[in-house]
């Protein structure tokens, strides 16, 4: 077997449509209720309505670390590379922030998934904001369906050039099609700095060749399953640090592409998927299907699939212990959990906390 093929794993289950109980809006809501219910209402706002209070509103124009403090110094905690402990997250281009308070190369933000510090030159300024809005709800937008891509080249303004989007990002049309250079794509808008600082909108170009999306993915389970193979064997970002993941961030970007939108940590993902979940003591793991998500204290993982008595998920990891020997991973891996936490405490299976079910 090999179970690095999607194919493989797709072959093992009929499809399912996740919509069937609830639609998009519907499990929207009951994330929102959830998150309320927590008394955590505040960590996945609405941008509209962060655009709207905001009096001092802003909009990235270059993905961008959230620091915890002001500055870019690595704070490596000891004995691990791996995890930058000034890194909270990471926004991408058209998020939009509250601009709170600022330094000379920083800006302090609200934003809709986490607060902290970012940098002056990746965040333009916005005056109107009902262009903002009106842009940002347009019906005539393209979704990033693979891990990452970049703009072509554009002889005409660099800064359309090679600009970064990631999965599930939702990017508005200046035009259905494009035809001259550098080939065949789609003509996007690109939000800029003027010299004013105020945000100004540029065409750039994505190659027809990416993988993109004209509406939301439907919300089945292959399909749950195929978008998160798309990031197999990227290494681990905590924090989403080096433009990669960690294991919630994961979780949320393939969440993206289907019009569902979750906390950015685990802890709070949890608790955002009480309205559908399993708690630990009822967890029957041979009743867990494809497509649900397990958590335990600090992780989160996706179900894939039974195979040979084994159960196996996806997720962005640091790794496992194996006959008393660590095996570092940091990366999208897949892997069963009977396997033993790098701890060695118990297994992943003892570990879960809760099955939730996104439907």
């Amino acid at each position: 077997m090999d179970i690095n093929s999607i194919d493989y794993w797709l072959n093992k289950f009929e499809d399912e449509d996740l919509t069937s109980k609830r639609s998009i809006d519907e499990i929207n809501i009951e994330i929102k209720k959830s998150l309320k219910n927590g008394n955590y209402e505040n960590l996945l706002i609405d941008e509209d309505e962060l655009l709207n209070k905001s009096e001092k509103p802003g909009i990235i124009i270059k993905r961008t670390d959230i620091k915890i403090q002001p500055h870019e110094n690595i704070v490596l905690e000891p004995n691990n590379k791996h995890l930058d402990m000034n890194q909270m997250t990471a926004l991408n281009i058209y998020d939009i922030v509250d601009i709170k308070e600022e330094t000379k190369n920083w800006y302090y933000i609200n934003s809709s998934t986490a607060d902290g510090w970012i940098k002056k030159s990746d965040v333009a300024l916005i005056k109107n904001r009902k262009e903002i809005s009106n842009i940002k709800n347009s019906k005539n937008f393209i979704l990033v369906n693979q891990s990452y891509l970049e703009t072509e080249f554009n002889v005409h303004d660099d800064r359309a050039s090679f600009v970064e989007f990631f999965l599930g990002d939702k990017i508005p049309l200046s035009q259905d099609y494009y035809d001259e250079y550098p080939q065949p794509g789609y003509k996007i808008k690109i939000p800029v700095k003027n010299k004013d600082n105020y945000v100004e909108f540029i065409d750039g170009f994505i190659a027809l060749n990416k993988e993109i999306e004209k509406n939301y993915l439907n919300y089945t389970r292959k399909n749950l399953l195929k978008t998160a193979f798309k990031m197999l064997g990227e290494a681990y970002g905590w924090g989403s640090r080096l433009r990669r993941r960690d294991c919630s961030s994961y979780i949320m970007d393939i969440m993206k592409i289907f019009g569902i939108k979750i906390p950015r940590n685990s802890g709070i993902q949890e608790i955002a998927g009480n309205f559908n979940c399993i708690k630990k003591e009822n967890i029957d793991i041979e009743k867990i299907k494809p497509g649900d998500i397990l958590y335990m204290k600090g992780h989160v993982m996706l179900y894939i699939g039974k195979d040979k008595e084994k159960h196996y998920v996806i997720h962005s990891g640091a790794g496992y212990s194996e006959k008393n020997e660590i095996k570092n991973v940091y990366s999208v891996f897949i892997m069963d959990i009977e396997k033993t936490l790098k701890s060695g405490k118990s297994t992943y299976i003892d570990a879960l906390t809760s099955v939730v079910k996104l439907y």
